[in-house]
C-alpha cells in the first residue's frame, strides 16, 4: 500500500510541475497521499504557499483537473482500476513554517538582550566559586 501512495504522490507531483500550466497551481506541493484498503479512492494531500484565497483558488484548480490528472494516473501507475483522487489541504507544512518563525523571532529577542547567561553557559548552570 505504501508503494502506491508514495508512487501516486510522484506521479501527481510530476503531472503539476511538468504538464500542468494552470496559474491556480504555480505554488503546490504534494505532500501525501493517502489510498483506502480497498484502492476505490486516495486522498492527495497538498500544501499551498500564498493566503488562504490563494490555496482555495489552487483548491478548486486541482478539483477542476482532477479527471485528467487521475487519467494521467491511471496510465503511469499500471494497475486495474484506477483510484479515484479527492484533494485537501494539508496544514502541516505551514504549521511548520509559523513555528519556525517564532523560534526565528525568539531568537532575534534573545540576541537584542544581549542573550543570558543560561544561554552563553549551553544551559548548565555554574555552582558559585567555580566559575572558571
Amino acid at each position: 500500500m505504501a508503494k502506491i501512495q508514495e508512487r501516486i504522490r510522484q506521479i501527481v507531483s510530476e503531472v503539476l510541475i511538468h504538464e500542468t500550466n494552470d496559474p491556480r497551481m504555480r505554488f503546490v506541493t504534494v505532500t501525501a497521499v493517502e489510498v483506502s484498503k480497498d484502492l476505490k479512492t486516495a486522498t492527495v494531500r497538498v500544501s499551498v504557499l500564498g493566503s488562504e484565497a490563494d490555496r482555495k483558488t489552487c483548491l478548486k484548480g486541482l478539483e477542476g483537473a482532477r479527471v485528467r490528472i487521475q487519467s494521467i494516473v491511471g496510465g503511469r501507475l499500471g494497475i486495474r482500476r484506477t483510484p479515484l483522487l479527492h484533494f485537501e489541504w494539508d496544514p502541516t507544512i505551514e504549521g511548520s513554517l509559523r513555528v519556525a518563525g517564532i523560534f526565528r523571532r525568539l531568537e532575534e529577542e534573545r540576541r537584542q538582550q544581549g542573550g543570558s547567561e543560561e544561554s552563553e553557559s549551553c544551559g548548565e548552570e555554574v555552582p558559585k566559586g567555580e566559575e572558571s
